[in-house]
């Protein structure tokens, strides 16, 4: 969504697809406000999981997407005449193809992790890995001789229990990587510096990061809607005072981890500001969330909100600490805006 708001402020008309899933709660964030088209096709996932997830990705949305392209292009003034596709979804790449238009792959994710994936062949033949994406070794490798040592965590595929859906996306991953070779370069959310030996190694990846680019105000494109009475209570407290707390879209703390949190903080006496989605609020947590709230509120330092503009946050002069998952986006913030921040869960 920042891709698209950058080229947006530069003249280009923007039509962002989505999936019918994601469209609505993106839409209802308020991500795009009128600046440019936003139209969902069918993922046809609905509430299953695993292979059906992958088979719905990789054989049902080409068509939607190559049909929707059509109607477009027959019907309406403004044509699509480039294509920006997840670099994981590499199929679309070859819809792009397939009706002559110019494409690039974006990649939010690091270099590193991106490389992961270009090199699935490589580290077949290397013998890092087997024909089914298991690793071989415990050994540390490298993706390029003066690149960081690296291990399967890396594996996009590897986290996954089940043997049958880890091989199953393995395979999806595979194919990807043939498909997205067909891209003009792939564009990727890091920079120069910060991963240098990658970006030596492999030409075809581009830096534009790490976004947002340019000064903006634009919304990120969240699947939640920011509360932004939060910005409103860091304005009340003193300089370098506050602990953020934000653990990402999709990881979620079960009781003992949120009561751990709970207890580290209460001890340490510090004002924080704690993002807990309410997805994470429901069913077993939700006594102990009522009776944390009940606990902040008689003390008075701390504030936990559902969802908040993180890069506003994390430029705030209040805050002296971000506690992350470290995903990658929420890793970048961290550094643009110079805050600490700890590793969880993801490399």
């Amino acid at each position: 969504m920042h891709l698209s708001h950058f080229l947006a402020d530069n003249g280009f008309k923007i039509t962002f697809v989505n999936t019918e899933e994601n469209h609505e709660r993106i839409v209802s964030a308020g991500a795009h406000g009128d600046r440019f088209r936003m139209i969902s096709i069918p993922g046809g996932i609905g509430p299953e999981e695993g292979n059906r997830m992958i088979d719905a990705i990789e054989y049902d949305m080409p068509s939607q997407l190559e049909n929707l392209i059509w109607k477009i292009n027959g019907e309406d003034m403004d044509k699509i005449t480039f294509l920006i596709a997840d670099f994981l979804m590499g199929w679309a790449v070859e819809v792009a193809e397939r009706l002559g238009l110019r494409s690039v792959a974006f990649s939010a994710f690091s270099a590193t992790s991106l490389a992961t994936y270009l090199s699935i062949a490589k580290l077949k033949e290397t013998g890092v890995i087997d024909e089914n994406g298991s690793p071989k070794t415990k050994e540390k490798f490298k993706l390029a001789p003066t690149a960081t040592s690296i291990d399967e965590t890396y594996f996009g595929w590897y986290f996954l229990k089940d043997i049958e859906k880890r091989q199953r996306m393995f395979r999806y991953f595979e194919n990807n990587e043939q498909s997205v070779s067909k891209a003009r370069f792939i564009v990727c959310n890091s920079f120069q510096d910060f991963e240098l030996p990658i970006f030596t190694n492999f030409p075809n990846i581009i830096p534009i990061g790490p976004l947002p680019l340019g000064k903006t105000s634009n919304p990120a494109g969240h699947l939640w809607s920011d509360d932004t009475t939060s910005i409103d209570w860091l304005d009340q407290q003193p300089v370098n005072s506050v602990v953020y707390l934000a653990f990402g879209s999709i990881a979620t703390l079960d009781q003992n981890q949120l009561e751990e949190f709970a207890f580290a903080l209460d001890s340490s006496k510090m004002r924080f500001l704690w993002v807990i989605r309410s997805d994470e609020t429901m069913g077993e947590h939700h006594d102990f969330l009522k009776q944390l709230q009940d606990s902040i509120n008689r003390r008075g330092k701390g504030k936990i909100v559902n969802w908040c503009n993180q890069e506003k946050v994390l430029a705030h002069p209040s805050i002296a600490c971000f506690i992350s998952h470290c995903g990658w986006n929420s890793t970048l913030d961290g550094v643009k805006n110079g805050s600490l921040e700890r590793k969880s869960d993801q490399n």
